[in-house]
């Protein structure tokens, strides 16, 4: 089995946040990426792909919840959703061969206490709010973890696992319910091995 490791940031605040990473044949990871907001708010990222890129079907063989609990005690609920799967040549010095292209979205659930619950918004935060806010390191416990895994017509299981590395807590912020806004800094963990 192939593993790599991918890097990420997210913001949990009732927005989800669009994942991407490539995997190479050799088992060597890159990623090619450009930022975007939408008119919604919405700050992400989309793959910058080249001619050489095809998408690949994949059928979701299971797709779960990783779930984390905070020093703070709020619960942490994340799963990330593959949405694309592209198949392109590596680029030069960074692999060798294929690479596949991921296209992906964490959902975040976040389950506060009530000690810790706020104001509800009623929309979402400009990014200059969140960006001056006071932040809070937040310490955490991973309570469950799962590897999402996805077959893919060359009989290929596509696994994928979530690993948070770093919660910040920002202040006197809070979703539509009324839950703490948290930005989570991550890790993706992926391996490619055959269906048996």
């Amino acid at each position: 089995m192939e593993v790599s490791w991918m890097h990420g940031l997210y913001s949990c605040n009732a927005r989800d946040s669009l994942r991407r990473w490539f995997l190479g044949d050799d088992g060597q990871s890159f990623s090619r990426a450009a930022r975007f907001r939408s008119t919604d708010g919405l700050v992400g990222s989309v793959l910058s792909v080249g001619v050489d890129t095809s998408e690949i079907d994949f059928t979701v063989e299971k797709e779960d919840w990783n779930v984390y609990e905070l020093d703070d005690k709020t619960i942490l609920r994340i799963r990330p959703i593959l949405l694309k799967l592209l198949k392109t040549l590596a680029p030069a010095g960074l692999g060798k061969g294929t690479a596949f292209g991921v296209v992906a979205q964490n959902l975040v659930v976040v389950r506060a206490s009530p000690d810790r619950r706020g104001q509800p918004s009623t929309g979402p935060h400009p990014p200059e709010i969140m960006e001056r806010a006071t932040k809070t390191k937040v310490g955490f416990n991973e309570k469950k973890w799962v590897w999402n895994s996805y077959i893919l017509p060359d009989n290929v299981r596509l696994k994928i696992r979530l690993v948070v590395t770093s919660v910040v807590r920002v202040e006197g912020l809070f979703d539509p319910f009324g839950n703490p806004i948290y930005r989570v800094s991550s890790d993706n963990v992926t391996a490619r091995e055959p269906v048996s």
